[in-house]
């Protein structure tokens, strides 16, 4: 008989996720194709981490000792979240040009990238790299 477990990853900020991407397969078999989103969509996210709003459940596979491939983890569903996450962080998109920090509407971080974050708004890069993302991870025999 099979069994599945789930538990909330323990470390599951922004940055952590960030340092391990090598270790979490993107596209297994199961997985729809990523790049979906569109720029619009991409920025949305990023504004509702930097404004602290809730963000749906990231399930992550974690894979046996034997996995021949080096991954430690496979996206079960938060795959299009991740991608964006990291292309912002990479510097492959910049925030919206209409972005507004709701709690703070004097930090003007509209059409701003990521590494501007830490030049101009250093508190603010740290509040987004340490931002916890809802992880779950699914542990099963197959």
């Amino acid at each position: 008989m099979s069994y599945i477990e789930t538990y909330p990853m323990k470390n599951s900020s922004i940055m952590w996720l960030y340092s391990e991407r090598d270790t979490i397969q993107t596209a297994p078999d199961y997985q729809r194709n990523g790049g979906v989103w569109t720029l619009a969509k991409r920025q949305l996210l990023i504004d509702s981490i930097l404004n602290d709003y809730d963000l749906p459940k990231i399930y992550l596979h974690e894979l046996s000792s034997s996995s021949t491939e080096g991954f430690e983890y496979a996206i079960i569903d938060g795959r299009q979240r991740l991608e964006t996450i990291w292309q912002f962080m990479n510097g492959d998109f910049s925030l919206a040009n209409d972005f507004e920090m709701k709690r703070s509407r004097d930090i003007d971080l509209a059409g701003k990238c990521y590494s501007e974050l830490a030049t101009d708004f250093p508190r603010v890069r740290v509040k987004f790299d340490s931002f916890i993302l809802p992880v779950i991870v699914v542990r099963t025999e197959s």
